[in-house]
């Protein structure tokens, strides 16, 4: 190719393809191929012509009216479109479907349209000028063989109604061009988007400089140039391993499109003196550095933009001494480093007495944000595995009446500590002569304590959380905080506490109470008052464990429960926070009847391991693990729910690569048991049967294949609004 800076658009000139089209008239008259016929096999002339460039009009058709308008004929050729139309109302439009079919190799668009009288205008509601023409079912297909049918309206310009003359005659005229070129200033095309950025001119006045298709390359950007780069969603990437993709001395905005990069230098470097702004489109460094190297300039991140980086030796912006970072919306993530590290003045979110909790989101593997200067914190949620800032103490500002709200999300594995603002209360832990990991805690006003910690003291058994020192009300995860308020623990001497019962006999704690149950024989142990242990069932153990009212809470992060033998849990309470493992872990048989078991951590309420589980009665298990099931049941295990209620608030209710069944086959259906997922009611890798209850899912009911259900029964899909979510249902019939 010829390669220059610039260089016009260029017209198709059909009569140099004169001589090929008499070669191939036969061929063309064998297919039929005509003004009015729009049904030409492109893959069969494809085969045959070959041509480098052709575009052209292929079909006409009404697609729909208004203001009693009517078309009287309608025709075409290879670069216009006629018809006599009627427009009786000033009001009056007709719609046109106009296909358009590339038969060349070169991708191409339309300039501009003509031919319409000056009381007439149209318009195209799927199409915008000078971009380019793609398939309809294929928009990756823009050169040979792709068809558009773009839809365009014709009506009065506003005063054109004369109601004396209603009917027009007219030829529109498309002027086609090939889009052989990377990119565009207006009607200047050129072969790289160096080149076009080059032909900017450097007294400030804003050039939109459009991308018109993805490239490689190293940008220049000089100052005084001030550039609205709209990239059309195409991808700009490095043009080496050892180069960025922007060195920005200039100013430039960014709207949409895709920066990538691989390199050992940042994707976009920005210098003294210069601005970026991006309020859309995504940046991506999968190599060393960041996505945004700021030394001295202003960088704006805004909107729905996008970055992130896999670097552990760089943050995924880096904001120098002398740079100003200004960040009120987006994502910006590093999956090994920081979010944001800043040794200049950054500021997060507007200052305008409204808190946006979740806009801008700052996510790092190390800290949300590392700081060396002070900073201003307005809006947004800032996440860091290590912590969410390096300093908490360099936030010199933030909206008035507001404080830093702080807690924990899992994502993926792994859990992050979370900050983001909020008009809250400080929540004391004290231990009453007893030690405790967690002393303070900020609230949201209005919002529940959520999970308690658990003190320890020597020769003493914990008895919960009060309002007051010696006496006052007990407190649980659900206790409503208002205020600024203290907590303290109570507790009892061990010597006069006992655990469980077997019998008339007392146990310290409910492990000594299992162990002491006879093997392969049948024991009821009950639970006289709450504790904290785990616990494990062997394999020659035969257990009925009556919670009565009281709960079982972890004391490590182990499971609450490991059951290797049988074991029958009625009644109570049990919780786990751990971030390891299930509540229960069950390997062997268990039954649940009217038990309630909630996990709170990052795993299930109930792993089933090559175990026979079932779950009946009011039973009622819950999970908030984003990355697990609320209840697992794995390969080469039996699942049986006849009764009770399974949720989860971030996953699927039960995820099942075993033996899964869902009711009982008596001929009867009842809608229970309830099964409620965020995503599905029921995973199932395998088949299930399924003869009661109801599923339920914000993605689907449920995923799999049913195996069997009740006779004569059928499945009935539906949906239901939770909590002003829709979740999807189904329930036998």
């Amino acid at each position: 190719m010829n390669i220059h800076k610039k260089r016009p658009y260029k017209k198709i000139n059909f009569f140099k393809f004169i001589p090929l089209m008499i070669i191939l008239v036969v061929s063309f008259i064998t297919v039929g191929f005509c003004a009015i016929q729009s049904n030409l096999l492109v893959t069969d002339i494809g085969a045959t012509v070959r041509v480098e460039k052709d575009i052209r009009v292929t079909g006409i058709s009404v697609k729909n009216s208004s203001g009693n308008a009517i078309s009287n004929w309608e025709d075409y050729n290879v670069k216009s479109i006629m018809s006599s139309v009627s427009l009786p109302n000033a009001d009056s439009t007709i719609t046109y479907n106009v296909e358009i079919t590339n038969f060349g190799n070169v991708e191409a668009g339309i300039l501009n349209i003509t031919g319409l009288s000056s009381n007439l205008n149209y318009s195209i509601s799927n199409y915008t000028l000078r971009n380019t023409l793609c398939d309809d079912n294929d928009p990756t297909k823009c050169k040979l063989g792709s068809i558009s049918t773009l839809e365009i309206t014709i009506g009065y310009n506003e005063n054109g109604y004369d109601s004396s003359n209603t009917t027009h005659v007219f030829d529109m005229d498309f002027e086609f061009y090939f889009i052989d070129a990377i990119a565009r200033i207006g009607d200047n095309y050129y072969d790289t988007l160096q080149d076009a950025v080059d032909d900017v001119p450097t007294n400030g006045t804003q050039t939109e400089v459009v991308l018109l298709k993805s490239t490689s390359e190293l940008i220049t950007v000089s100052a005084g140039k001030n550039i609205v780069f709209d990239l059309q969603n195409n991808t700009l990437s490095n043009k080496a391993v050892g180069t960025p993709i922007i060195e920005n001395y200039g100013s430039i905005k960014m709207t949409n499109g895709n920066l990538s990069t691989n390199a050992t230098q940042g994707a976009v470097n920005v210098y003294g003196g210069a601005s970026f702004d991006i309020s859309g489109g995504k940046i991506e460094a999968t190599g060393t550095k960041q996505t945004i190297y700021n030394d001295g300039g202003t960088v704006t991140i805004s909107g729905n933009a996008y970055l992130s980086n896999t670097s552990a030796q760089r943050a995924s912006v880096q904001n120098q001494a002398g740079g100003t970072l200004l960040i009120t919306g987006g994502t910006i993530i590093s999956s090994n480093h920081s979010a944001v590290n800043n040794a200049g003045t950054l500021t997060i979110g507007k200052k305008d007495g409204n808190v946006n909790s979740n806009s801008p989101v700052l996510q790092g593997a190390a800290y949300g944000v590392t700081s060396t200067t002070n900073f201003n914190f307005y809006d947004g949620i800032i996440k860091g595995k290590t912590d969410c800032f390096n300093n908490e103490n360099k936030i010199i500002d933030k909206e008035t009446g507001y404080g830093i709200l702080k807690d924990t999300e899992i994502i993926g594995n792994y859990t992050y500590k979370t900050a983001q603002l909020a008009i809250i209360a400080i929540v004391t832990f004290n231990p009453n002569q007893g030690t405790v990991s967690e002393t303070t805690r900020t609230v949201r006003k209005g919002s529940s304590v959520g999970s308690l910690p658990i003190p320890t003291r020597e020769g003493f058994l914990f008895d919960g959380w009060f309002t007051d020192e010696t006496d006052g009300s007990e407190i649980d995860e659900n206790e409503i905080i208002t205020n600024d308020t203290q907590f303290f623990a109570h507790w009892t001497d061990e010597s006069d506490v006992y655990i469980a019962q077997i019998d008339d006999t007392n146990y310290k704690t409910l492990q000594a109470a299992i162990t002491a149950a006879k093997a392969n024989t049948e024991t009821t142990i009950k639970l006289i008052r709450n504790t904290i242990e785990n616990v494990t069932v062997t394999s020659s153990k035969n257990i009925i464990l009556n919670l009565q009212s009281y709960k079982i809470t972890n004391s490590t992060n182990d499971a609450v429960i490991t059951n290797n033998g049988r074991l029958k849990i009625m009644g109570g309470n049990i919780t786990t926070s751990s971030t390891s493992t299930a509540a229960i872990n069950n390997t062997s048989t268990m039954i649940i009847t009217d038990s309630h078991i909630s996990a709170t951590g990052a795993r299930q309420a109930i792993y089933n391991n090559g175990g026979t589980l079932t779950i009946s009665g009011s039973a009622y298990l819950s999970a908030t693990t984003s990355v697990r099931a609320t209840v697992q049941n794995q390969a080469n295990s039996t699942l049986t729910i006849t009764g009770g209620t399974v949720v989860s608030t971030k996953q699927e209710a039960v995820s099942n690569a075993g033996n899964l069944t869902i009711g009982t086959k008596d001929g009867n259906i009842s809608n229970v048991p309830i099964l409620q997922g965020t995503t599905y009611g029921v995973t199932n890798t395998s088949t299930f049967n399924f003869y009661d209850g109801i599923l339920k899912g914000q993605t689907g009911a449920f995923s799999g294949i049913i195996s069997d259900k009740e006779l004569n029964s059928d499945i009935v899909n539906g949906t239901e609004t939770i909590d002003g979510v829709t979740y999807y249902t189904a329930h036998l019939n």
